[in-house]
Formats: structure tokens, C-alpha cells, sequence
């Protein structure tokens, strides 16, 4: 059977206005199809473009910028389709001339590394017993990462964590604790600067890159729970929750977690068909608290009681199970909904991987 030929465009890397490095959108797609041609060793349009937006949510902001694209897209000829992160799902798209596929991206791209791609290995039982809790953090210099830490010091004893302050993001830091001298600052990222996985973070100039995958499943053998530092921290409700891959290992690897992320996280979760254990712990409203600050401290007094006084471990383990079924259940329906986009658009099932790239 002959598929028809596709090229893939990941927008995350394609923000051409923000660089004005073009005139205008039709000038953009001119050298666009330059690249293209060259890359297919043809120039004709016979090819569907599958543009995709699964990394960041914001860039999907100024929609009258990617309206522009599209329409130069159609102007141009080339026939298009948008696969975006179903958190998009809420927000109106309507006027972006294209196709579009919605997936949750971060459950497929967890599932297919780690259960198809065997990029590492996945924690198959909770250890009920482990008198730990797992906190591994990405870029510092954010208030639920390198302040949570701060604010988490006296139950640090009983924690895996990782810290990854560097150069770049040293002053960042350093203004997220303003209770410490300079000194006290410097000592404490000197003391707790850590990489218990021994992962290949980028230190980049003002931030840090981590994928998230592949890390040390062995961690999780030994966690009671995880302390999910996710990507943002966003307390008002101007745009829906993002979920990554770090909330998705914890699922996939048999541990129940708390979240610091944005508000509302929990529910978008449970909208999915997890559970989300909130009502075992001391303050389960700790998801909705519009003060960046106090969801921090709930965040903390929650991490304090299920490290000292976890219960209902038997009702906790049903809920762990019922979740990594679950987990499965999406990567399955997630897979069915790419499939039948390939059937729809014939194109090679067998490079879904370059299609909808998990290695972004």
C-alpha cells in the first residue's frame, strides 16, 4: 500500500513571530516550503503538514498569530492538520483553519518511552512500608520547587530530592527566600543541590531542561509517596490546569503523589478518571488556594502528615491500582485516536514516532 507522505512541524520550535525573524506569516511559509522540498527530495505539495503544540501552553495565547499561519498555510496550498494536548480542548480554536486532533499527549508520551520504547524501567508495586517520600525538581527558580524545598527542610530527612541551582539560576533563587542572608542562601544550595537519578539536565543560560525521561524506577521502590513539583504553579483560574510527564511517572510507577501546580489540577485528573487522594490528607482543599503562599504551607503540613501518620493504606493501594489501569486505559485510547488520524489521512502507522515525536 502507498501512504502519503507527511512532514512534521513541532510549533514549539516554530514561534516566528515572537523572533521576527520574517516579514510575515506567508514569507515564513515560503521558506518553510524550501525546507520541506528539500527534506522530501521533492518540491510538489502532495504531503499533509502535522503541525503539533504538546509541549507548552502558552503558546497557543495569541491565537490571531497562528490564525495567520494557517491561513498562509492554505493560501500556499498545503493541506494541514493541528494535533494539540487535549488542555486545548477549552480553549477556542475555531478560527485557525485546519484540522485539528487532541490527545493527552504526556500520558502517550510516558506509556510509549517507558512501555514501548523501554527508555527505562517502571516501579510494577507500592512499598506500603517506605518511611520516604520522592521530590524530584526541574528548573529551581520557581516558587513550588526550590522555596517548597526550603519550606520542606525539617521533614528532609525523610526525602529523596533533587536540586539543580546553577549559575544561570542562582539569582532567580535566591529571590524566592528572602528570609536568608546571602550567605545562609549560598549554604543552603551548597548543602542540597542534588541529582539522586543521575539525569542529564541541560544548565542552560537562564534556565534548566529535563524531559523527565528516561529516571531511576529504583526510587520509586523505595517511596512512600511523590511530591510533584509540576510545571507551573498558577493560582487563578485564567486558563486550564497543565499536566505533565511529572505527574504521570508517579501514576505509572505505583505511587500516590501531591501535587504543587496549578489550581485545579486534581479536578482536570479526576475529569480523566484518576483518583486523586486529597481526602486522606489534613487539607484537601490545598489544590484550590488562590494564595501562593498558603497553598504552599497546606502543601507542606499534608507532606508532613502522610510522612508521619499515613492511613488508610488499604483503601490508598485500590487507588494506586485503579490509577495505573487507568493510565493504561488512556495511552490505549490515546493510540486509537492517532491510529484512526493515520487511517483518515493514510498515512504510515508504523512512524506514528515521527508523526507524534515522543522525544520532544
Amino acid at each position: 500500500m502507498v501512504h502519503r507522505d507527511f512532514y512534521s512541524l513541532t510549533l514549539e520550535t516554530t514561534y516566528w513571530a515572537k523572533h521576527h525573524l520574517y516579514e510575515s506569516s506567508d514569507h515564513y511559509v515560503e521558506n518553510l516550503l524550501e525546507e520541506i522540498s528539500q527534506s522530501r527530495g521533492k518540491s510538489d505539495k502532495d504531503f499533509l503538514l502535522v503541525a503539533t503544540n504538546l509541549w507548552e501552553m502558552f503558546l497557543l495565547d495569541d491565537m490571531e498569530l497562528w490564525k495567520e499561519l494557517f491561513d498562509s498555510f492554505r493560501r500556499k496550498g498545503i493541506d494541514t492538520i493541528l494535533v494539540l494536548d487535549s488542555a486545548f480542548k477549552k480553549k477556542n480554536t475555531s478560527r485557525l483553519d485546519t484540522e485539528i486532533c487532541f490527545i493527552e499527549y504526556f500520558i502517550w508520551r510516558v506509556c510509549r518511552k517507558v512501555l514501548v520504547h523501554n527508555a527505562c524501567g517502571h516501579n510494577q508495586h507500592w512499598n506500603d512500608k517506605a518511611d520516604m517520600f520522592l521530590m524530584l525538581n526541574g528548573k529551581p527558580h520557581r516558587t513550588h520547587r526550590i522555596r517548597l524545598l526550603w519550606k520542606l527542610s525539617h521533614l528532609l530527612d525523610k526525602a529523596t530530592w533533587s536540586l539543580h541551582v546553577h549559575q544561570g539560576t542562582y539569582d532567580q533563587c535566591r529571590k524566592l527566600i528572602p528570609e536568608l542572608n546571602d550567605q545562609q542562601f549560598a549554604d543552603f544550595v551548597q548543602s542540597h543541590n542534588r541529582n539522586p537519578d543521575d539525569i542529564e539536565i541541560q544548565l542552560l543560560s537562564n534556565t534548566t531542561h529535563y524531559g523527565g525521561i528516561p529516571y531511576d524506577h529504583g526510587l520509586y521502590e523505595k517511596t512512600l509517596f511523590s511530591v510533584v513539583s509540576e510545571c507551573h504553579f498558577n493560582t487563578i483560574d485564567d486558563r486550564p490546569p497543565w499536566l505533565t510527564e511529572k505527574t504521570y511517572i508517579p501514576i505509572l510507577n505505583n505511587v500516590p503523589f501531591i501535587i504543587a501546580g496549578d489550581n485545579g489540577s486534581l479536578s482536570s485528573l479526576r475529569e480523566l478518571g484518576f483518583r486523586t487522594f486529597e481526602h486522606y490528607l489534613p487539607f484537601p482543599n490545598y489544590d484550590s488556594i488562590s494564595n501562593k503562599s498558603s497553598k504552599i504551607d497546606a502543601v507542606v503540613e499534608n507532606t508532613q502528615f502522610w510522612i508521619t501518620n499515613m492511613k488508610d493504606t488499604t483503601s490508598i493501594a485500590e487507588d494506586i491500582a485503579h490509577n495505573y489501569v487507568r493510565l493504561l486505559e488512556l495511552y490505549a485510547r490515546n493510540k486509537e485516536t492517532l491510529m484512526a488520524m493515520c487511517d483518515k489521512h493514510n498515512l504510515d502507522k508504523n512512524r506514528i514516532d515521527e508523526i507524534i515525536n515522543p522525544d520532544l
